[in-house]
């Protein structure tokens, strides 16, 4: 859980960094010059704002698969512990079993020796 939660905080960290960096590469290209008229600044703002806009919406996608991913890898996990605990009781229940056998055998023989060893010594 911790792993997953860790993988978690890592990709929303290299998604928020790369749209980071995206919006100032944006910013560095769209450079509106000090001496554009009011007309084209106008058109290289609004043209920012789109690309800006539009790059937004894509880390928005990312973050939203995470959530989803992270509760299917999360199912995953408890389904494969759950499975492992029902596999695992099963093998001591096995082992319990098998031990008592071997103990009820080595019990009867040791009383099967007593035996012979007193019906000898008589």
């Amino acid at each position: 859980m911790e792993k997953l939660r860790g993988n978690l905080e890592a990709t929303r960290e290299k998604v928020a960094g790369r749209f980071k960096d995206f919006a100032e590469k944006t910013n560095e290209q769209l450079k509106i010059p000090e001496n554009a008229s009011p007309r084209v600044r106008a058109y290289l703002e609004k043209q920012r704002a789109k690309r800006l806009r539009s790059a937004a919406n894509k880390p928005k996608a990312e973050l939203g698969k995470i959530p989803a991913e992270y509760k299917a890898a999360t199912t995953k996990i408890r389904d494969e512990y759950t499975a492992f605990r029902e596999e695992n009781t099963a093998a001591r229940r096995t082992n319990a079993a098998q031990r008592r056998t071997i103990t009820e055998n080595y019990r009867k023989d040791l009383e099967a020796e007593k035996k012979f060893i007193k019906d000898k010594v008589r």
